[in-house]
């Protein structure tokens, strides 16, 4: 997916020759040869969307250099983010991450600077479980890196011989913008076994200051209570508000794109529920959603030794106006419409981590810039 610099070395020849006066002078010359190869790191591009007939994705212009590092893994995780006018994701020594707006939406001057996800911009609540035959493990880097829009992440689990790595990348939605996070994984068994791989991507949804946001489904309507969606039942987007009867921002989730594998299942559900909870974890249709969260499954895929799995789903800015479609190239984004739609109860947040009423925009002084990627100073654990 990536191409690894090579470098050229110098090749030095020495050519001596002796005069007929029996004086010897030495002739040296020096032959550089350079060869080096480069590219700027861009996601391969889809064939098409969200949907077939959708353009297909190319890489984001955002902060891109002449020319890009490969995808070198560092000996260290740092703490960093990426952003643009849009959205901005933040990425934790751990390899956990927190998204919310920058500027968000043009046309809402209502959401800059706000959550899309709990914690946004101290801390992150959301997991990745990937579970290896029988052993369940959340996603916990060993080294972290950020190349122009992308921030990657590393993590091994040595007994199973797997390594997966997280990318996170900003992607095009059909409002044209680059305003979605691409929230990728790809699990590579090193063994030379056989092993049964399976990815849980759960996101902690805010919207704003609303930890118990509401969601609305593409032809499935409004969610206020947890709701579970197999297969070709899986709506392929959602809306999660800050307020269903009067809302003034929401995000936008893609679940479904052309060329990319389905998820198995997912839940909008609680997220005390689906907090480090087990592999297979389910819910009562109906039950309470209170503080809510999204849960995209990928079941457990057969992965040969010297082969890789590859899952990914989509989050980010929405729309008041347009209809959710993403392109890729980001890779899909997009929004939905709005509506007086209803209400549910709030949560009790007893066991939460505290969280402050708004995000305060990021003090650009308190930044430090670091090669290609912006390293944040450290603002506490979860």
């Amino acid at each position: 997916m990536s191409t690894r610099q090579q470098e050229g070395g110098l090749r030095l020849a020495v050519f001596t020759r002796g005069l007929r006066t029996g004086l010897t002078v030495a002739a040296l010359s020096c032959l550089l040869l350079g060869v080096g190869t480069g590219s700027v790191l861009a996601e391969e591009a889809s064939q098409n969307g969200l949907f077939a007939n959708r353009a297909p994705i190319t890489p984001s212009p955002y902060h891109v250099l002449p020319t890009t590092p490969a995808e070198e893994r560092p000996d260290e995780a740092t703490r960093g983010e990426i952003e643009n006018e849009f959205i901005r994701a933040i990425v934790f020594e751990d390899g956990e991450f927190c998204v919310g707006t920058t500027g968000g939406d043009p046309a809402n001057d209502q959401d800059h600077d706000k959550r899309l996800v709990f914690g946004y911009p101290n801390r992150s609540t959301s997991q990745t479980m990937i579970v290896v035959d029988d052993h369940e493990t959340f996603f916990h880097a060993d080294s972290t890196a950020y190349y122009n829009d992308r921030a990657v992440a590393w993590m091994d689990i040595d007994e199973y011989g797997i390594t997966v790595v997280q990318r996170l990348s900003f992607v095009k939605s059909s409002t044209g913008r680059y305003d979605t996070l691409k929230i990728a994984y790809e699990v590579s068994n090193n063994d030379g076994n056989p092993h049964n791989v399976g990815v849980r991507i759960m996101l902690d949804t805010m919207i704003a200051s609303n930890d118990d946001a509401r969601f609305r489904l593409s032809d499935k309507g409004v969610i206020t209570t947890c709701k579970t969606y197999f297969g070709a039942n899986i709506p392929q987007t959602y809306q999660a508000y800050d307020n269903l009867d009067d809302p003034t921002m929401m995000a936008v989730g893609y679940l479904v794109a052309a060329g990319e594998r389905r998820p198995d299942w997912v839940q909008f559900c609680n997220w005390r529920e689906i907090k480090d909870a087990h592999w297979n974890q389910s819910f009562e249709d109906g039950a309470d959603l209170g503080d809510s969260a999204v849960a995209v499954t990928f079941d457990k895929t057969r992965v040969a030794g010297g082969q890789s799995l590859d899952v990914d789903t989509y989050y980010g800015v929405g729309n008041g106006s347009s209809n959710p479609a993403l392109e890729q190239g980001a890779d899909e984004g997009g929004t939905g419409g709005t509506g007086r739609l209803g209400w549910g109860s709030a949560p009790d947040d007893a066991d939460k981590p505290e969280e402050a009423d708004e995000p305060d925009a990021p003090n650009d002084s308190d930044e430090q810039e670091v090669g290609i990627g912006r390293l944040l100073p450290f603002f506490g654990g979860r």
